[in-house]
């Protein structure tokens, strides 16, 4: 299996966790950030820093695509 597709499969199962959880964006963010690959962190640091699940979300398929 590719990068790729375990980095959208961890989103998928996040956003399925997220719906049973009552957490701001916030902290939804901070989670969903500190679960990522090495590499994705990695090549973020070239990046705008983002505030938003959504955004970090974009930039994560972008980066692994």
């Amino acid at each position: 299996m590719h990068k790729s597709h375990q980095a959208m499969k961890y989103f998928i199962k996040f956003q399925q966790l997220v719906t049973c959880v009552q957490y701001g964006n916030a902290a939804l963010h901070r989670q969903a950030y500190s679960e990522l690959a090495k590499h994705i962190k990695d090549d973020m640091v070239h990046h705008t820093k983002l505030t938003t699940l959504s955004s970090l979300q974009k930039l994560m398929q972008a980066i692994d695509t």
